[in-house]
């Protein structure tokens, strides 16, 4: 998108005291608009406030879980009285997530499908076979595993706070996620790749610290920036909750 588009990248902006005067600047007086991969207004009020004081759309591009049905119900905020007026266009996988919108109340004039991003890269991938030989390149590997560093008594709270079903135990799951992203770590080490894994913002350094081979870089989340990661790679490998969870 930066080749065309003057966009802002940066996965911070949730897990720091930002004051309400400064959000519009984190947009330039040149951006055309947000795009947001999640949205709640709760979980991410600071997004909604931005699109306000900016006086920019808040575009959103739906990660849908079509594999962890347990929260799909709160990618459509179903208590958010703002939530149809507040995003100016919704970017979607496919029919199912459309028609669920607009069973929620949202313009079908306001629901584009594009497609799933995450998907079609790996059927290019096995294509081009760009992982093929990675020894001696430059690896970063962000995570996105917050949910397993939950407790029992906080993922009730999450339940409660979110509506989820606690039967669901996904906090269980997300640990069971990252031991088996932990493997690919270990295979791309072994041939010889240079890795540096960067942690999501809310994800605790403890299971990184413990469980990384010797030699794979830590990139602290919540202290270095992202495009620094991004710049010092010449391949991410980016993986998601819906599907880790479908390889398990």
């Amino acid at each position: 998108l930066s080749d065309t588009y003057d966009c802002f990248l940066d996965d911070q902006d949730g897990y720091f005291d930002i004051s309400e005067n400064l959000l519009p600047l984190r947009a330039s007086i040149d951006t055309d608009c947000i795009i947001v991969p999640s949205y709640d207004p709760v979980r991410t009020k600071y997004l909604r406030i931005r699109a306000q004081k900016s006086k920019l759309p808040l575009i959103l591009y739906h990660t849908e879980q079509i594999f962890v049905p347990e929260v799909f119900a709160e990618k459509l905020c179903p208590k958010d009285p703002y939530f149809v007026d507040d995003i100016s266009a919704h970017l979607v996988w496919g029919k199912y997530m459309a028609f669920a919108l607009v069973a929620r109340g949202v313009d079908p004039n306001k629901v584009f499908i594009v497609g799933n991003y995450r998907l079609d890269s790996v059927v290019v991938k096995k294509k081009k076979r760009i992982l093929e030989n990675v020894k001696g390149r430059n690896i970063v590997l962000p995570t996105s595993f917050d949910g397993a560093d939950l407790t029992d008594e906080e993922w009730l709270k999450n339940c409660e706070e979110f509506q989820l079903d606690p039967a669901f135990n996904s906090h269980r799951v997300f640990y069971a996620m990252r031991d088996k992203w932990s493997q690919l770590v270990g295979l791309l080490h072994n041939e010889g790749a240079n890795l540096r894994v960067r942690t999501h913002p809310g994800e605790s350094l403890d299971y990184y610290k413990e469980n990384l081979p010797k030699g794979v870089q830590l990139s602290d989340g919540t202290v270095t920036s992202l495009d620094s990661d991004l710049n010092w790679a010449d391949l991410a490998v980016i993986s998601d909750h819906s599907t880790i969870r479908y390889d398990l």
